[in-house]
């Protein structure tokens, strides 16, 4: 079940509306991607989160993270054309900058498939 601030089930269709909100929010401010902290070694990335957490939008991204059982993850660059090797690396850890790799389901959007 995926639910509200309030713990409401929330329905399809809402939760269709928030992802395309969050697809236009992402597509107009691009910008720092905290889940490059999670490809680092545990020391380095403790230490930029702590320096990170200083600016308050980065710290509430960060305790957003740290509360979320699903992480979704919005990708823009590359063609449906790749290969299977190529798609394979992308949907997994891409360059290893935009995917949070402290979660135990991370569901990848592409632009030409939604």
């Amino acid at each position: 079940m995926i639910s509200d601030e309030s713990a409401n089930a929330l329905s399809a269709s809402a939760i269709a509306e928030q992802v395309k909100e969050a697809v236009a929010l992402a597509d107009s401010k691009p910008g720092f991607s905290v889940a490059a902290l999670s490809g680092l070694h545990r020391d380095k990335a403790a230490e930029l989160r702590t320096i990170a957490e200083m600016d308050p939008i980065v710290c509430k991204s960060l305790k957003v993270l740290d509360q979320s059982l699903v992480v979704i993850s919005l990708d823009n660059d590359g063609a449906a054309s790749e290969d299977d090797n190529a798609l394979v690396k992308r949907f997994l850890h891409n360059d290893g900058k935009d995917r949070y790799f402290d979660k135990s389901l991370q569901v990848c959007r592409h632009k030409e498939c939604f």
